[in-house]
């Protein structure tokens, strides 16, 4: 075997090494189907990770962040299990109300995650860390945590109370919630 034959042969070694490995590096890819958790994936994922959202995220009536996933042109699914069987993703996100998918997306063996609604901003925050974990962002997450936080502190500091009261109002101008 001549040394050139042996070095061609290290090259593709290597390259198949490094070419899975790279693969075994890589983020993993998600799709939503609730409205709220569209906004933290479109706030915490990169686009390379998101293969579908619900289809209200391009809507500004119901997503503050529509323009976004009009720019990403993510492609959108109709809330269904079977979308997601389909598309294979490595997350599914799921919102409180979508617990009728879990046994079709356990039978097909998807890692999914149902999220409920936080009625705290400590319980948003905890969302948000938890959400960028999942899609390995926690950088991201942090980022956005300290955000929320910095607000809350300068509304406290206006305000002169440890517990400011709030009312959220979605992009559409409503705003529901028991215990909110």
């Amino acid at each position: 075997m001549s040394v050139r034959s042996v070095l061609c042969f290290a090259v593709l070694l290597l390259t198949a090494i490094l070419g899975h490995a790279g693969s075994a590096w890589a983020k993993p890819t998600v799709a939503s189907v609730d409205s709220c958790l569209n906004q933290l994936v479109l706030t915490l994922a990169d686009r390379e990770q998101i293969v579908s959202l619900s289809s209200s995220v391009v809507n500004p009536w119901s997503s503050f962040l529509y323009q976004r996933a009009r720019d990403y042109k993510v492609p959108l699914n109709h809330r269904s299990a079977e979308e997601m069987v389909e598309l294979r993703p490595d997350l599914v996100f799921l919102g409180a109300s979508d617990r009728g998918k879990i046994n079709l997306l356990d039978a097909a063996g998807l890692r999914h995650y149902r999220f409920l609604a936080p009625k705290t901003i400590a319980g948003a925050t905890a969302q948000i860390r938890e959400v960028a974990r999942l899609l390995e962002q926690g950088d991201r997450g942090e980022a956005l945590v300290f955000q929320i936080e910095a607000a809350q502190a300068r509304a406290t500091a206006r305000l002169g109370k440890t517990s400011p009261r709030a009312v959220v109002y979605t992009s559409g101008g409503s705003s529901k919630g028991d215990g909110t």
